[in-house]
C-alpha cells in the first residue's frame, strides 16, 4: 500500500532522511554554484528565476528536515540566506564568475517562500492527522 503525503512529512522515522536530503540538496546548490559559468547547467534561461528556485526546493526541504527540533523551522532560513550569500561571496573568487547581490535576494525570495509553502503543508497535515483536533 503506498504510503500518504503525511506519512513522508509527518512521521519521525522520515526525519533523518529529510535532513539527508536538505544536506545533499544543499551541497549539490553549491557545488552547481561554484563551476565555470560554461560548464554550469543552464537552467530555465532566467539567472534569477533559477535562484529562486533552487532555495524555494531548499526551503520545502529544510522545513522538513528541521521541524522535528525545537525552534528547527525558524532556522531554515537564516541558515539559506547564509547559503546564498557564502554562495555568492565564493563566486567572486571563481573564474567567469562574479557576487551579485541580486543573487542573493532572489535566494532570499525562494527560500521565504519554499519554508512559507512547507510550513502551512505542515500545518494543514498536523490538523487533518488521525487524533488530531480539527
Amino acid at each position: 500500500m503506498p504510503r500518504s503525503l503525511r506519512a513522508y512529512v509527518l512521521d519521525p522515522r522520515t526525519r533523518r532522511w529529510w535532513l539527508a536530503a536538505f544536506v545533499v540538496l544543499s551541497v549539490v546548490a553549491l557545488v552547481v554554484a561554484l563551476q565555470p559559468a560554461e560548464r554550469a547547467p543552464h537552467g530555465t534561461g532566467s539567472d534569477k528565476l533559477d535562484h529562486a528556485l533552487a532555495f524555494a526546493a531548499l526551503g520545502m526541504v529544510g522545513v522538513f528536515a528541521l521541524r522535528w527540533w525545537r525552534r528547527g523551522v525558524a532556522w531554515v532560513l537564516p541558515i539559506l540566506i547564509g547559503l546564498g550569500g557564502a554562495i555568492e561571496w565564493l563566486q567572486s573568487f571563481v573564474p567567469s564568475r562574479h557576487a551579485d547581490w541580486n543573487d542573493l535576494l532572489a535566494d532570499a525570495i525562494g527560500a521565504a517562500l519554499g519554508t512559507f509553502v512547507a510550513w502551512s503543508l505542515t500545518r494543514i497535515l498536523e490538523r487533518r492527522a488521525p487524533g488530531s483536533r480539527r
